[in-house]
């Protein structure tokens, strides 16, 4: 659902991935090849300046964090 709502609040300025399989989700890790990851749960292969921690549904910060970080890259 997470990926859902991103997608379509942000349709032209991301590309977007659902890690549903923790082998998928260790390539991501280990590969780096982001600009910046959302995801609902902390990373401990991802650079923290590169890592958005969110609720499984955004509030209302979560939105301004996600935009914010966006804007800075």
């Amino acid at each position: 659902f997470l990926a859902y709502l991103i997608k379509n609040k942000f349709s032209k300025r991301v590309e977007v991935h659902c890690a549903t399989e923790e082998k998928y989700l260790n390539d991501i890790e280990k590969k780096g090849n982001y600009d910046l990851c959302i995801s609902n749960y902390p990373l401990k292969n991802v650079a923290l300046e590169n890592l958005v921690v969110v609720e499984d549904i955004p509030s209302a910060k979560n939105w301004m964090d996600i935009y914010y970080c966006m804007n800075q890259k």
